[in-house]
């Protein structure tokens, strides 16, 4: 399956960032008329500030299968009440990345998922989506597209590149660029720099830690996002329109 060489794509996991913080953001993406996909993991106020604008936001679903979830007590349960809180959903990416061929039978006949992004290939030129054949029949398969950064794999990084100097943007290919809203909003340079935030909340509760404190003041995630938004402007396109036409109206 091939795709426009160079389609770009903004997405954003949301793991239960505050409100403010989402609301922050959202205003940047209207104000420029960006385009973006986000991965819901709660229902927030901002939700409807994003449905007002559904030429811009798309939104998807963000289970978190691991022990604990506050999404629901088994891998069912926690879709359902995804898609009830996000009925318009076809895409998804798992926290995590969690993954595994039963778990996308689940994904597309509980939810209707139609495209999943749990796929990182970091750097990697020459992506593409692909049709994943998981069962037989009608309902066996789902669109893939990795996503080609992400802002914590560039936390985790010995020489993380804030300003794009070495990120191989410049190479063919699908680019979906993902971020989680703490990490912008902390303006993260190192994964310390979110740890040290954690840790706080942690400690203390998320309502009593200033944010404003935890901020790195020098280059860090919100750097190469703007510089992307400047770079890319209206070619950012939503991750559902990847999906060919003939697979969006079945």
């Amino acid at each position: 399956m091939t795709t426009k060489k160079n389609n770009i794509c903004l997405t954003f996991d949301m793991d239960w960032a505050e409100n403010s913080i989402i609301h922050e953001i959202t205003e940047i993406l209207i104000a420029k008329k960006i385009k973006s996909t986000w991965f819901i993991t709660n229902e927030i106020p901002s939700l409807a500030i994003m449905r007002k604008y559904p030429d811009l936001f798309e939104l998807g679903i963000h289970p978190n299968f691991y022990p604990g979830s506050t999404q629901g007590h088994s891998e069912e349960d926690i879709l359902l009440n995804l898609k009830k809180m996000i009925p318009e959903s076809v895409s998804v990416r798992s926290h995590g990345l969690y993954q595994n061929t039963r778990l996308f039978s689940k994904m597309v006949n509980l939810t209707g998922a139609k495209i999943d992004s749990s796929l990182c290939l970091p750097y990697v030129g020459n992506l593409d989506v692909h049709n994943f054949v998981f069962d037989s029949g009608p309902k066996g398969s789902i669109l893939r597209a990795p996503f080609f950064w992400g802002d914590d794999i560039e936390m985790l990084s010995n020489n993380p590149d804030w300003e794009m100097k070495t990120t191989n943007l410049e190479k063919d290919g699908l680019k979906i660029f993902n971020f989680h809203p703490i990490n912008l909003a902390l303006n993260c340079k190192t994964y310390q720099d979110y740890n040290r935030f954690k840790n706080a909340c942690s400690s203390l509760g998320r309502a009593n830690v200033n944010i404003e404190k935890k901020i790195n003041r020098g280059i860090g995630v919100r750097t190469i996002f703007l510089k992307l938004l400047e770079k890319y402007q209206q070619q950012f396109m939503k991750l559902k329109e990847l999906i060919p036409s003939s697979m969006s109206e079945e």
